[in-house]
């Protein structure tokens, strides 16, 4: 795989200690892939509430996209009070899937009218 170029990737996930983010996405994928030109993504990460009192905003996970080699990430976090959890949603865009899964109300309502063909609520 250390010469694949083209990559899309698409995770639901329960994490322990942190959200998948831009920092985890180039230390255990970018970085071992070198040749590596074209990445799209679609990654929900889940925290159980009970195990964390701190959690980072959307403004934080962003932040670790700064010197991201995609051209625009958007990240989403929601709190889930009924399950207890805390949800990262982070993806590349434009966005190449052909539905979105498990959105909430901090979805960019301007991504939605762009592709509202492709949503499933």
């Amino acid at each position: 795989m250390l010469n694949l170029e083209k990559l899309g990737l698409y995770i639901t996930t329960f994490v322990k200690e942190r959200f998948l983010d831009g920092n985890s996405l180039k230390e255990d994928i970018l970085d071992h892939l070198t040749k590596l030109k074209h990445f799209d993504f679609d990654i929900y990460s889940n925290l159980y509430m009970a195990n964390h009192l701190n959690f980072p905003s959307k403004e934080d996970i962003q932040e670790t996209f700064k010197d991201f080699p995609c051209p625009k990430v958007i990240s989403c976090v929601d709190y889930i009070y009924y399950r207890k959890q805390v949800q990262c949603h982070i993806y590349s865009y434009p966005f190449l899937m052909n539905i979105y899964e498990q959105i909430t109300n901090n979805f960019s309502r301007r991504i939605l009218s762009i592709c509202s063909h492709s949503v499933i609520m």
